[in-house]
């Protein structure tokens, strides 16, 4: 399930439950919606027990868009299979991973 946010012109995107190969469209779709508005998005994988590779692809891919413009991509973990997926996956190489969604807003308010 996909929930959407916005606090302090911060986006924030959560993901709930199994994030499976339906909702990757979605989670692009989205993401493209908040690009035109904002730059800084956090990805709330706080309850999110499962991500498949079509999502986690889409989400790299915005991740190299929201870039290209100056803007910021972080993701809001603290499951230990979904860290180690990430590590595995060298995902971790490429996000910013946080373990809460208040350290995640403070580091993108910093960033100009």
């Amino acid at each position: 399930m996909l929930q959407y946010t916005k606090i302090n012109n911060i986006d924030i995107l959560h993901l709930k439950g199994s994030i499976l190969h339906p909702e990757s469209d979605d989670i692009r779709a989205k993401l493209e919606e908040v690009l035109i508005q904002e730059k800084k998005v956090i990805i709330d994988l706080l309850e999110t027990q499962h991500i498949c590779s079509s999502a986690l692809g889409q989400i790299v891919f915005m991740k190299n868009k929201f870039v290209s413009v100056g803007g910021n991509i972080v993701l809001v973990v603290r499951d230990e299979d979904l860290l180690e997926l990430l590590e595995i996956t060298m995902l971790d190489q490429i996000f910013e991973v946080y373990s809460h969604t208040n350290e995640a807003m403070k580091i993108l308010q910093n960033q100009s």
